[in-house]
């Protein structure tokens, strides 16, 4: 997965977690992505960001969606928790939201610093979300 610049690639490792790569220099950018294995991987529209979803133990059956730095690798703030598996993860187009979509519900989160804005419950586990500005959310 690239960034929007194309300065950035996160790989996916089956065994291991993802880690992310400068692709001009072919360095990695810090010892990132540590959570476990991760899934769905979004960054962020100014590249500044990146969210995973994972868990960081094998025999969990929910997920964490962790927002990761990108200009050194690391975390940022707490993990955003989820009852289910989640299936998808999207970014507004103005980098200020972070919707994600779990077995029954769909999330939307500030992606500045992960408060919960608002869950819409729903009956089946959406596989594709997106997300566009809208008045009265910020």
């Amino acid at each position: 997965f690239f960034s929007p610049d194309g300065n950035l690639v996160l790989a996916e490792l089956n065994a291991a977690p993802a880690q992310l790569f400068n692709v001009v220099t072919g360095q990695r950018v810090g010892d990132v992505l540590k959570a476990g294995k991760t899934h769905s991987p979004r960054f962020s529209p100014d590249g500044t960001r990146v969210f995973t979803a994972g868990d960081s133990t094998a025999r969990r059956r929910t997920d964490d969606v962790r927002l990761w730095n990108t200009a050194n690798g690391q975390q940022v703030g707490q993990p955003l928790p989820h009852r289910d598996h989640v299936n998808a993860i999207e970014f507004s187009n103005n980098s200020k939201m972070l919707a994600t979509a779990s077995q029954n519900s769909v999330h939307v989160w500030s992606a500045t610093d992960g408060t919960a804005l608002l869950e819409l419950p729903h009956d089946d586990a959406p596989e594709a979300i997106a997300l566009m500005q809208s008045v009265g959310i910020p």
